[in-house]
């Protein structure tokens, strides 16, 4: 269905350079002549309604997902089946959302109500979706914190309106792409959840285990495992570091970071393992700076305080910039190297051996980030194979994670190029560019959802194309 389209017959200027090339037969209308903005608002919920926050709508698919506990600030508008909800703040503009029920919404969302039967709310909902709407109204944002859109400005932009048949025409076309394009991106989502779970499960065994033949195994009750090899020490760790640093968070300085200047990292610096030597603020030029704290590549992180699941996240230091320090919220474990590999330690913590005891030991008030102590540490088991046998296993987990980011990688490209294809396919069609009316016309009558048992066709190499710029 994605090849053979066409453009139409004949085209006209209709102005502005988003509306240069218009089918001839479409009109040219102000959205605010067509749709109204409901502003009907309230500070209350009712029992019962269903709630949509800017949070719960997914950019660009429109798909929302409903959380009937959640809380709401401010303002509440009301809303009606068959609205279009378009998100009014600049991060959130490409959330927009036909809604099939009634209830209400952050008063962050323009609700637009079609008032005639120029602009169907399905094919509305896909032209306030484009990418040339979008960028539109996204030039109009004002203000420093939140920038938002005005409807001043987003009632006088103008659409190019195909008549209701082919409206039709091209909701139905899209609903059938727009399918099959989240069909074969949801499995390449599968795969790459497999590969993360088959790269934790090699983690654990090869981390626990070792990297040879089965040895003579003892139980270990105290930990989260059944067995170990006979010849492994099972130590806390308090015996194998030096000593445990906490890092100094200044507040930061204004504009870009100098060469000469000093940084602190940030918590996302320390990401599951990895090191993002680009998670930094910069700190003011003539700060007293405890020197002592600068990190280096080979240190070992740790954060002390985060979100549930992410503290106790550890990565070792790699790439990192000179006078850069760790922050009051990031641990540097100095561990023993008679005793201990900084890179497995790492690892060690990273398997479901060290998480379960920093998910057992992180404390925190209702409300506030968990946070782990200098003592926690100290008190947790690890395990710890010769020192020769420690580099295997790093050799090992590495050459296996090498293979497995590679794979990843290359279905996360495949995913964005699907997902660029769709944004693209969708800017295409409701604005003319392409004819859909004869592809429509042989699809069948059965909405979307129901096409799940369909084969999906190989569409990559359409994607590509289409997006090369050739057509397709």
């Amino acid at each position: 269905m994605f090849t053979g389209l066409k453009p139409y017959p004949e085209y006209e200027n209709r102005g502005p350079s988003r509306l240069s090339r218009v089918p001839s037969p479409w009109s040219v209308r102000r959205l605010k002549r067509v749709v109204r903005n409901i502003v009907e608002q309230s500070d209350t919920r009712r029992s019962g309604d269903k709630y949509i926050a800017l949070e719960h709508v997914e950019s660009w698919t429109g798909r929302v997902r409903i959380d009937d506990s959640a809380t709401f600030e401010g303002l509440i508008k009301n809303f009606s089946t068959g609205d279009v909800l378009f998100g009014k703040l600049r991060p959130y503009l490409a959330k927009v959302v036909r809604v099939d029920f009634d209830g209400v919404c952050s008063g962050e969302f323009f609700v637009l109500r079609p008032v005639d039967d120029a602009v169907a709310s399905d094919f509305l909902e896909l032209v306030m979706r484009s990418a040339q709407v979008i960028n539109e109204i996204s030039s109009s944002t004002f203000g420093a914190r939140m920038p938002r859109a005005d409807w001043a400005f987003v009632g006088g932009v103008l659409l190019a309106l195909p008549s209701q048949a082919e409206q039709e025409a091209i909701v139905k076309f899209l609903g059938h792409a727009n399918a099959r394009i989240g069909r074969a991106i949801e499995a390449k989502r599968k795969m790459i959840a497999l590969l993360d779970e088959q790269k934790r499960v090699s983690l654990n065994l090869i981390v626990t285990h070792g990297t040879g033949p089965p040895t003579d195994i003892r139980d270990n009750g105290f930990l989260c495992l059944d067995a170990v090899p006979l010849h492994w020490e099972t130590p806390r760790l308090a015996r194998c570091l030096t000593r445990v640093e906490q890092g100094w968070s200044p507040a930061a300085a204004e504009g870009a970071l100098r060469d000469d200047q000093w940084a602190v990292l940030t918590l996302s610096a320390v990401q599951r393992g990895q090191f993002n030597r680009y998670a930094l603020k910069p700190i003011p030029v003539g700060e007293s700076v405890p020197t002592q704290m600068e990190t280096s590549d080979g240190d070992l992180l740790l954060t002390r305080s985060n979100t549930r699941d992410r503290v106790g996240d550890v990565a070792v230091v790699r790439g990192v910039r000179p006078k850069t320090i760790i922050s009051d919220l990031i641990y540097r474990l100095i561990v023993d190297p008679k005793m201990l590999k900084t890179e497995f330690l790492c690892l060690v913590l990273l398997s479901e051996l060290g998480r379960s005891q920093i998910m057992r030991d992180a404390r925190g008030s209702s409300g506030t980030m968990p946070k782990i102590a200098q003592s926690h540490i100290g008190s947790w088991r690890i395990v710890m194979p010769p020192l020769s046998e420690q580099d295997r296993i790093c050799a090992e987990v590495d050459e296996d994670s090498r293979r497995a980011d590679v794979a990843r990688l290359r279905l996360e490209q495949e995913t964005e190029l699907l997902s660029e294809f769709g944004t693209r396919l969708t800017s295409d069609v409701v604005t003319g560019q392409l004819d859909v009316r004869k592809a429509a016309a042989e699809l069948p009558d059965l909405d979307p959802a129901d096409l799940a048992g369909e084969d999906i066709e190989d569409i990559d190499a359409v994607a590509e194309e289409f997006l090369d710029g050739d057509e397709p």
